[in-house]
């Protein structure tokens, strides 16, 4: 057992559990849908799951971000579907993270009660068609006039945006020598001007719904703003990639810890003989599950305690790395067996495959940043 973990935290982690058995392993339409389960949303609300991280004043449970992605890992390893805690991690994330850190006092009053009930859910539009979440290409802007701010663009692949009741939005509000400057907006979804397009239809990652916003004249107030004018991406943008990545390391590990339940299952059912090089290929796949989710709870306490901490990315970046070897090892692991697959274990397998590799450019640049600064500093 991984020394971080409490007698608290175990007591918690069979809460998630059994929630995930109950509400979410018994759903076998979640991954064929195209409906949101609200029934599972609401469900999380009422077991006050949905406010994990947010404070008690506002409802929430306070929990820190180790309980946080020992909840993650717990839901899906028991409920067997990684989309639907990764809607349930965005908005973990954005709740505690930004609202609650850079929101203003009335923006905290005002949302999160509710977005710690369930009763609302919040979304982050940076993306944009065609350009990504590059700064250099986003183009949605927020003009002010008259002391109203303006907004007009287009923001799309928004995870949670077809059921979101609020958006943080990243628009440009100031160009210096060259260069954008993004702030970010709090806009409920009954903004005038603001329309949510259809839902994007991927074949993975479901029942997490993806789509976009169009932003046609928006006029808001220097009161809808959330965190510091001009430096959205550099406040906001940049730290919640580094977030998602290491939040969704708990869901990854539970992921595969259920990758390893199946195969150990179908071993059984099909009456597969042991043989050492079956334990042996077993007990590596454990062995990596093992390491990740201690470096996943390591990297959750590195941002319990604030500061700087460099080896942060580098966990993400290893850790990254050890999910797609892990899905190799696998494969092998099925061609030696001649197992037959079941659908479940192909959708989880699909599922966690797609989602390592979201803003794999993004962990490249990091990766060689790091083998660069080793060069340059030998010099």
């Amino acid at each position: 057992m991984a020394t971080a973990i409490t007698d608290n935290l175990l007591v918690f982690r069979d809460q998630c559990a059994r929630f995930a058995r109950q509400y979410i392993a018994s759903r076998h339409d979640l991954t064929t849908t195209s409906k949101f389960p609200w029934d599972i949303w609401r469900q999380l609300g009422r077991e006050n799951l949905m406010g994990l991280g947010i404070p008690e004043e506002f409802g929430g449970m306070g929990a820190d971000a180790l309980a946080i992605v020992v909840a993650g890992e717990a839901l899906v390893h028991n409920g067997g579907n990684l989309g639907m805690v990764l809607s349930w991690m965005i908005h973990q994330i954005l709740s505690r993270f930004f609202i609650m850190q850079y929101g203003n006092s009335i923006q905290r009053q005002t949302y999160l009660p509710d977005l710690s009930r369930g009763t609302k859910t919040l979304s982050m539009a940076i993306s944009e068609p065609k350009t990504g979440a590059h700064p250099k290409y986003l183009q949605t802007s927020a003009r002010l006039i008259d002391g109203e701010f303006h907004l007009t663009g287009e923001k799309t692949y928004v995870t949670n945006a077809p059921i979101a009741d609020l958006f943080i939005v990243f628009a440009i509000t100031a160009c210096e020598a060259h260069r954008k400057r993004f702030s970010a907006f709090l806009l409920p979804r009954d903004t005038p001007g603001l329309f949510v397009s259809d839902p994007i239809e991927l074949p993975f990652l479901r029942p997490s719904p993806h789509g976009g916003i169009v932003l046609k004249d928006c006029r808001l107030g220097t009161e809808a703003i959330i965190g510091q004018t001009g430096s959205a991406y550099e406040e906001i943008a940049l730290p919640f990639r580094q977030l998602e990545d290491t939040f969704m390391l708990g869901p990854f590990a539970g992921a595969m810890q259920r990758q390893i339940d199946l195969l150990v299952q179908c071993c059984n059912t099909q009456g597969v003989t042991t043989t050492e090089k079956i334990e042996f290929q077993l007990g590596d796949l454990q062995a990596m599950v093992h390491s990740l989710r201690i470096m996943a709870y390591e990297a959750a306490m590195m941002i319990d305690r604030g500061g700087n901490h460099p080896e942060s990315p580098s966990i993400v970046l290893y850790a990254r790395n050890m999910a797609v070897d892990f899905q190799s090892k696998i494969k092998d692991f099925l061609s030696f067996t001649g197992l037959k697959r079941e659908a479940l274990f192909d959708q989880i397998t699909n599922d966690l495959a797609q989602a390592v590799m979201i803003a794999r450019n993004v962990a490249d640049i990091k990766q060689k940043k790091l083998g660069k600064f080793l060069l340059d500093f030998t010099q």
